[in-house]
């Protein structure tokens, strides 16, 4: 299966640990949204209802956890 039909099997609670475990690590990956658009970067932060997503171009990106689908990382990265 992909990692995105992987990622959106494990659930909320499963989904919200990924994004702490790939904070602390800093891996670059995607974050796929429900319109089919994507933001690569990192995840900096995980608060409570929202990431700090740094982008590929350098912005921060102040995303709601209830609009993420999917994270998507290369398995070369990890």
């Amino acid at each position: 299966a992909s990692a995105a039909a992987e990622t959106w099997a494990m659930g909320p609670e499963s989904l919200r640990a990924a994004m702490f475990e790939h904070a602390e690590s800093g891996v670059a990956l995607r974050l796929c949204f429900p319109a089919g658009e994507m933001a690569i970067g990192s995840i900096d932060v995980v608060a409570g209802d929202h990431v700090e997503f740094k982008d590929a171009d350098g912005r921060h990106l102040y995303v709601a956890i209830d609009r993420i689908l999917a994270i998507i990382r290369s398995s070369e990265t990890r």
